[in-house]
């Protein structure tokens, strides 16, 4: 009989850093150390996986949420079977039902109706979950088949009436029919796995190629359309209003104002207070660039508080996206795509979260942006942009800023100037310059510079070389941090802290499927399960104690900084719109930087294929600032790490789709 794998997914949300421990038994067991396994608890959102053994039925479950008095909050839990979903708990009545109290472990309801607030009034609380007679529940298929290949022929067939029409007629014999249709169906296959799409347990291969067929006929569709639709030709303009870039940042101040008021003074993680207490003793310390503590401190000079660091980042990120609409402004983009792309990012509540909490992602996402703003400048001149010693010095500063606001962003930062070298070889000289100099003020800052301020260097990368050296040039298997959970073959998921505890082994393709598997917030839409997988989305959380439920935004400090909102009710609901639009099936592709690298790359193709330019390496920087999460992410999927992506796709997708400088009839016949 073929052994079924037995998983244990839990959903837990917590201040402190805590340890969780399962325990299995059979009806003639006992439990015992040898059948448990544990994970550490971190702050934040913590998504776990448990790999039981597969040989053993169990007849109950039993959860040590932790090993002294404490709480955290529970909001979901799963038990599957053979990888089907055999028990699923996410409302706080359910969770409440099935799970029973033991040894000083209460449970309470949480206001929202959202998950249970776990505590402890002992030092060994026990929860007991009886699995012994859980029915195995199915969904019924039925229909899905016909609907999903029903859909298909229609969608197909008026597609192709469409395109019979006369505006189409010259893609009947040019090779850009077969790009698209080519294009189309290579897409719609990696689509329906990064979605992913629902498939039935049975004819599943007819309904998945129903699904193809759909989403082919539909990107090729949009695809023919936006390419030939006629778009009214603006002349680009040498020159402009000189700031129209303010009047199209007044949105993102508006906004973000209102932000910042509802989470006065402040948004801080444990990441912000270090900073801010470098900047008290002025002693700095590299773990976190220098260079934005420096930040925090010259703006902290007139008004000693986090407010004048959140000020700060408002207007950085909406004066940074005004300035970069009215470049495209200057290219030729029409003010009604301007205005809506404008009022798109000030609404989204990403940005107005993101832009009131003091990190260095924000500005350092802004510069990447820019950036991004400078390559198309290039492209669309040929190179032409490069001779101007104007424009040079600003990609300087800008490449500069990057590479000093991140560790990680000496990556897009010097890998972009290589790259344009390969697209205009005949700029090398203008780009030489550029790089050379670029870097040697990198060093000078983190050189001398640093060095007449006394930093002390202790830089993560350094972190990860030591590492790669000590762990995986030697012993593949080793690579793992010592919290991370890991799936054993002779038995359970373990976690251990004690370096002379034995580790289990891993062959080089399970390494691989665990690094897919905990960055895979960055390429699939719905992030795997599996593993274990710490998910961040901004520095918000709720803390419910007895009959209180209070709204958290700063982590406790030493420096007596605490919330205090000054519209709470605002702070209510914004916090009511965050904790829905994690899961809720019409907004949570907002925290998905999988949505917007898509949607980037599907304008840059549809704008390739309407312009003669050089334009796919605009996108070099956001992918050279994400890549590396796929070789060193271990347990993290953070989405900070990405905002990058989501700032260069929101200011060029829709400039990029809707805007033209010629008709594309003339480039394509």
């Amino acid at each position: 009989m073929l052994q079924q794998k037995t998983d244990l997914l839990l959903v837990v949300e917590s201040e402190h850093i805590e340890v969780i421990q399962i325990f299995w038994k059979n009806s003639d067991q006992s439990y015992s150390l040898e059948r448990s396994v544990r994970a550490g608890i971190f702050p934040n959102k913590n998504v776990y996986r448990f790999t039981l053994p597969s040989y053993a039925r169990y007849d109950s479950l039993r959860i040590d949420p932790f090993d002294r008095s404490s709480h955290y909050s529970l909001r979901s839990l799963e038990y599957r079977i053979a990888g089907k979903p055999v028990l699923l708990l996410d409302t706080g009545d359910a969770l409440q039902r099935h799970l029973e109290e033991k040894s000083g472990a209460y449970l309470e309801k949480k206001p929202s109706g959202e998950g249970l607030l776990i505590g402890s009034t002992g030092n060994d609380p026990q929860l007991i979950l009886s699995v012994k007679t859980i029915p195995l529940f199915r969904k019924g298929y039925a229909g899905v088949l016909l609907c999903v290949l029903g859909v298909a022929l229609i969608t197909a067939f008026l597609l192709l009436s469409v395109l019979r029409s006369h505006r189409y007629e010259y893609f009947k014999n040019g090779t850009i029919k077969r790009r698209l249709q080519v294009g189309a169906l290579l897409a719609s296959c990696f689509l329906t796995v990064v979605i992913p799409v629902a498939l039935p347990e049975e004819h599943r291969l007819f309904v998945w190629l129903g699904y193809v067929v759909l989403l082919t006929a539909w990107l090729y569709g949009l695809s023919a359309y936006l390419i030939a639709r006629p778009v009214p030709v603006k002349q680009p303009m040498s020159g402009g209003r000189r700031f129209s870039w303010l009047i199209y940042s007044v949105p993102g101040l508006l906004v973000f104002t209102v932000y910042l008021l509802a989470f006065w003074p402040a948004s801080m993680s444990p990441d912000s207070l270090d900073q801010w207490g470098q900047l008290l003793r002025l002693k700095f310390k590299d773990w976190h660039p220098v260079f934005h503590t420096l930040n925090i401190w010259a703006v902290t000079r007139f008004w000693l508080s986090p407010a004048a660091g959140a000020v700060f980042q408002v207007i950085v990120l909406a004066c940074s996206f005004g300035w970069a609409l009215s470049r495209l402004a200057r290219a030729g983009v029409t003010r009604p795509v301007l205005w809506v792309t404008s009022i798109f990012f000030a609404l989204l509540p990403v940005n107005g979260l993101m832009a009131v909490t003091i990190w260095k992602d924000i500005p350092y996402s802004a510069a990447m942006m820019i950036l991004s703003i400078l390559l198309l400048e290039i492209a669309i001149s040929s190179g032409k942009w490069l001779e101007s010693r104007k424009n040079a010095a600003l990609m300087i500063l800008v490449i500069l800023f990057i590479s000093l606001y991140r560790h990680n962003g000496i990556f897009p930062a010097f890998a972009t100037p290589v790259a344009l070298l390969f697209a205009f070889p005949t700029r090398w000289k203008n780009l030489t310059v550029i790089l050379l100099i670029a870097l040697g003020s990198h060093f000078f800052v983190r050189g001398p510079v640093y060095g007449w301020l006394d930093v002390e260097r202790d830089n993560p990368l350094d972190y990860i070389v030591e590492k790669l050296e000590k762990r995986v040039l030697k012993k593949v298997d080793s690579f793992f941090s010592q919290s991370d959970v890991q799936p054993d073959k002779k038995g359970p998921t373990v976690t251990s802290k004690k370096p002379k505890q034995h580790r289990p082994k891993f062959t080089l393709t399970e390494v691989v499927l665990f690094r897919l598997d905990s960055s895979s917030l960055l390429w699939r839409i719905k992030p795997l399960d599996g593993h274990y997988r710490r998910v961040d989305y901004v520095n918000l959380w709720g803390v419910a104690r007895q009959d209180e439920f209070k709204i958290r935004y700063i982590t406790g400090n030493k420096y007596d900084l605490h919330e205090s909102p000054k519209v709470p009710v605002l702070t209510e609901w914004i916090y009511s719109l965050f904790e829905r639009s994690k899961d809720d099936p019409y907004l949570f592709w907002m925290w998905r930087p999988a949505v917007y690298l898509y949607f980037l790359m599907f304008s840059l193709f549809i704008f390739s294929a309407r312009h003669p330019y050089k334009i796919w390496f605009v996108i070099v920087p956001v992918v050279f600032n994400s890549a590396p999460v796929l070789f060193f992410a271990s347990r993290s999927s953070i989405f900070r790490y990405h905002y990058s992506i989501l700032l260069t796709a929101v200011v060029l997708t829709l400039p990029l789709l809707l805007s033209t400088l010629s008709h594309p009839k003339e480039r394509l016949r």
